[in-house]
């Protein structure tokens, strides 16, 4: 899960000309704008001991292709970080933060298939007036923390899109 430069280079570049379709296609910026608050289970990807299994809860906001949030995670060491990053709405988020572990990188994707149906059919749906089955998101990450691989971990959870 290194990020390597020519990765976040066409990474960037992507953004740039999907920038310009969503301009040219004229879609609704609040279609890929939202708040994703989210619990669930991380798993260390390096600990067989029992220490590696956490609860997490956390709360991710995306606008179009910014996003950032926090998160807190209840190993026998509570880990709490704080994320910023870009991506492509909440399909894939590259993040970096900091938090009580020392430095952090994370990808992250929030699935709503409502929202998806929308986007890709073109629909524009009333945002405040949803119910709750329109809410439900899954959210997956994988995080790699600098100081301390033991906490490096991928998630899995759901969560509700505001």
């Amino acid at each position: 899960m290194r990020f390597q430069g020519p990765a976040l280079g066409a990474l960037l570049l992507g953004l740039a000309c999907a920038t310009s379709s969503v301009q040219a296609l004229e879609l609704d910026p609040e279609m890929l704008s939202g708040l994703v608050l989210g619990a669930g289970q991380a798993h260390s990807r390096y600990d067989n001991t029992g220490f590696g299994t956490a609860l997490f809860a956390d709360a991710n906001y995306i606008h179009v292709f910014l996003n950032g949030g926090v998160s807190h995670k209840a190993f026998d060491e509570p880990v709490t970080n704080g994320y910023v990053g870009v991506g492509i709405s909440g399909l894939l988020q590259l993040q970096v933060g900091q938090g009580t572990e020392g430095p952090v990188k994370r990808i992250r994707t929030d699935i709503n298939i409502s929202r998806m149906i929308d986007f890709f059919g073109g629909r524009k749906r009333n945002r405040y007036n949803q119910s709750f089955g329109t809410r439900i998101t899954f959210t997956f990450a994988g995080e790699e923390y600098s100081d301390d691989r033991r906490f490096d971990n991928f998630q899995a959870g759901l969560g509700l899109i505001f």
